[in-house]
């Protein structure tokens, strides 16, 4: 991939692994559509602006965000434990949302919206 092309991408997946590893690419936009799944994705390190969906079913879930790259997080509709680097991303005031201090003003960010039922989710 070229770190130059922006990208979106769509994935639908009913059950099994999927590791993403999106750190130097031009990630703007992916939408994760799952069953039961274990999903691992780590999410561009300089892109400017990530737009990230996930909707899952059962299994686990984990989102990497470079250091470098501010996030807001809405997680909707979570039955499976969350688990959240609330020291780079504070719990905000609505449930369920964290944000960067600094998200506002950030050159790299992320906006991850979450919604899944059992199993676990951890975003660092």
């Amino acid at each position: 991939m070229s770190p130059r092309i922006p990208l979106a991408v769509q994935i639908r997946k009913g059950t099994g692994d999927l590791d993403l590893d999106f750190t130097n690419s031009c990630l703007t936009d992916i939408r994760l559509e799952t069953g039961d799944c274990a999903i691992v994705v780590r999410l561009p390190a300089a892109v400017g602006q990530t737009v990230v969906h996930v909707e899952a079913g059962t299994g686990s879930l984990a989102i990497h965000i470079p250091t470098g790259v501010a996030a807001r997080i809405n997680a909707y509709a979570i039955q499976a434990s969350l688990e959240v680097d609330v020291i780079r991303f504070p719990v905000m005031e609505e449930p369920g949302a964290y944000c960067s201090r600094d998200y506002e003003g950030a050159t790299h960010r992320a906006e991850i919206d979450l919604k899944m039922g059992v199993g676990s989710v951890s975003i660092t």
